[in-house]
Order: C-alpha cells, then structure tokens, then sequence
C-alpha cells in the first residue's frame, strides 16, 4: 500500500521504541509530519534523533497518555 500523507500530521502514542517507533517512521516515510509521544523524555529524544530530520517535520512531546 502506498501512502501518500504530505501535509498531514499523525500523533503516535508509545513512540519511543518497538512497534510505535516503527509506525511512526512509516508515517513520515510516507510524508506525514510527526508527533511522536512517550513518558521517557530521554528516549523520545533519542528516537527523535534518529530520524535525521533536516524538513523539521518530527516533533516530541513528553506525555502519559492513560
């Protein structure tokens, strides 16, 4: 399935690591803008490096979504 997701913004709960981290890349693979969210701040920031973002389009907000 090819997504085509420019301009959009998606929110991923769990974003840090494993299967959240995974769809998040995905999303912004894809185009999308990103949010991604998590309780470990150090490990957002982490995950948030990874992506070597140089469009500004991965954002980090620490939270407890429950």
């Amino acid at each position: 399935m090819n997504l085509i997701l420019e301009k959009r913004t998606a929110v991923i709960a769990g974003a840090s690591r494993g299967i959240g981290l995974a769809i998040a890349r995905s999303l912004y693979d894809a185009g999308a803008n990103v949010v991604l969210s998590s309780r470990s701040e150090s490990n957002l920031e982490a995950a948030a490096k990874s992506f070597n973002d140089v469009d500004g389009r991965v954002h980090v907000v620490t939270a407890h979504v429950g």
